[in-house]
């Protein structure tokens, strides 16, 4: 779940006559165009974080989607489609207001959807700034955070990266395959209390014990409190199986030495979530010996298999750096052709048309054509048949909230500090791959 600490803030007058100018240009006519004979030009506006706390990703992400328009562009030149799609990228800055002010320039130069952002708080920002005041859809390839599911956004927000809900499926499965099943079985869960770590614990508790396996705690702990020795020895009670702790680098820092000094701490038996994958330990002031051994999920860079190398080996042969994909360039990459396919099946550039295609392209029922299939996934649509994406992130088959019900999820496991992929977990309701 890329976190920060921005907080959205209204961009003042004007938004309303900008929507009204979208809602204009997007009407058009009463009868809706054939995707068979249409003929337009697309272009989809990425908020990419190339500033800021979720820095690291952005240049992956920006070349995912870059890559995806050139197949894009391909697959209409092959298809026969005159359907010409553009990209146009702006830094977000991992700040709300950036975020903003990128999407705002970005609908001024013609974005009729857009790909981003990646920080939850932008996220939240857009969507009541933007996508439902101005009826411009946007898919978040890197906001995991639980409300986002639940947001009144008259459906114009949706999601190429899981929610943490099912995170925590793939971490009570990757719990369960560590420890030889549930029952009987107690993880001791921890932690910071606030929105992210209130619920993401809530609801791993309430999945363990779904399949039979017993809890100690939640225990919630405040963040900026100036010692954890009682939380620490309150964790470590018991000899519990495991330990699941959901906290930020900086606050586990301050939680870290004092688990350390109960003596019965072990981090090879921590389970933890992608807001504490840190490149380097040491870095954040958190002992090894806090994190050595201890595991943690990240939803996939790529979807496991054929589709995941296939993706890699695609992504490799683009031009531009970074050679490899990071984690969320895969979804970025997906956001993208997304918006392609929803357009080129609404056979129009209308916000609001390509709105209500992005779920039905996403999942079934329809003819099933992979990432590198684009083309005939163009054919298919432009003979008024329908398609079900395979994404390079995975089967997506976006739910009634815009989310995937279905994702790959990296396993870190710690080592000297560092945290390195040691396998992956399927989550949702295709588990295990088709």
């Amino acid at each position: 779940m890329p976190r920060d600490t921005s907080s959205g803030r209204p961009l003042g007058a004007g938004l309303a006559l900008l929507a009204l100018t979208i809602g204009l240009a997007a009407c058009g006519g009463s009868e809706r165009p054939s995707p068979a004979t249409a003929s337009f030009d697309l272009t989809i506006g990425q908020l990419v974080p190339l500033r800021g706390d979720l820095a690291r990703f952005g240049p992956s992400g920006r070349k995912a989607a870059e890559l995806a328009v050139d197949l894009a562009n391909r697959a209409s030149r092959g298809a026969g489609a005159r359907v010409r799609v553009r990209l146009s990228s702006a830094d977000s800055e991992t700040q709300g207001l950036a975020g903003l002010i990128a999407a705002r320039r970005q609908i001024d130069h013609g974005a009729s959807c857009l790909n981003g952002d990646w920080a939850t708080a932008s996220t939240l920002a857009l969507a009541n700034q933007v996508a439902a005041k101005q009826g411009v859809p946007m898919i978040s390839p890197a906001s995991t955070n639980f409300s986002i599911a639940t947001l009144d956004d008259r459906g114009y927000v949706f999601r190429s990266a899981p929610s943490d809900a099912l995170q925590v499926i793939a971490l009570a499965d990757l719990a369960e395959r560590s420890l030889g099943g549930a029952k009987g079985r107690t993880i001791s869960v921890a932690a910071r209390h606030d929105g992210y770590g209130t619920e993401i614990s809530r609801r791993f508790a309430a999945e363990w014990r779904g399949r039979g396996g017993r809890i100690s705690g939640p225990l919630l702990y405040d963040p900026t409190q100036a010692s954890f020795d009682r939380e620490a020895r309150r964790i470590v009670a018991g000899s519990p199986s495991a330990f699941a702790i959901f906290d930020f680098p900086e606050t586990y820092a301050k939680l870290a030495p004092a688990l350390l000094a109960t003596g019965r701490f072990d981090a090879a038996r921590l389970l933890t979530a992608d807001t504490l994958i840190v490149d380097s330990a040491s870095q954040w002031g958190i002992p090894d010996a806090a994190l050595d051994g201890a595991r943690a999920t990240q939803p996939g860079a790529a979807a496991s298999g054929a589709t995941g190398r296939a993706f890699a080996d695609a992504f490799a042969s683009a031009p531009g750096a970074p050679a490899r994909p990071d984690a969320f360039a895969a979804q970025s990459f997906d956001a993208t052709v997304l918006c392609y396919l929803a357009a080129v099946a609404a056979g129009s550039s209308s916000p609001a048309a390509i709105r209500d295609e992005i779920a039905a392209v996403s999942g079934p029922p329809g003819r099933r054509v992979g990432f590198m299939q684009l083309g005939e996934a163009v054919r298919t649509l432009r003979a008024g048949r329908q398609i079900d994406y395979e994404g390079a992130s995975g089967p997506l088959d976006l739910d009634p909230h815009g989310d995937p019900t279905a994702a790959t999820y990296d396993v870190l496991a710690y080592s000297g500090g560092t945290p390195r992929r040691s396998g992956a977990v399927e989550a949702g309701a295709r588990r295990g791959g088709r």
